[in-house]
């Protein structure tokens, strides 16, 4: 005697909050989703995007911000490409004299 199992597959529908599209999931696989796969990148990136802006405003952000740009320009002076006249004001009065 064979016996039958009828499984029940039930799905959850929700409507993505970024490209608007209407999505179903299977209540196995659902975990609270908002977006859907591709949409879900973006919305990590601006996420992501706003929390860092959120830091930089905050007190503590902003003193981080001042260290590096500090560290940066420190960085930047050590490096010389060209080098620069010893005098450069006695080189602009000898090139007058001598024009």
């Amino acid at each position: 005697m064979a016996v039958a199992l009828q499984f029940r597959i039930t799905r959850y529908d929700f409507r993505c909050e970024l490209c608007r599209v209407d999505i179903a999931v299977c209540t196995s696989c659902w975990r609270g989703q908002k977006y859907c796969g591709p949409c879900s990148k973006e919305a990590r990136r601006l996420s992501v995007r706003k929390a860092g802006d959120k830091y930089q405003e905050s007190r503590r952000g902003a003193h981080h911000h001042a260290a590096r740009q500090t560290s940066y320009r420190l960085k930047r002076q050590q490096k010389v490409t060209h080098h620069t006249l010893a005098e450069p004001a006695q080189a602009v009065a000898s090139l007058v004299v001598s024009g």
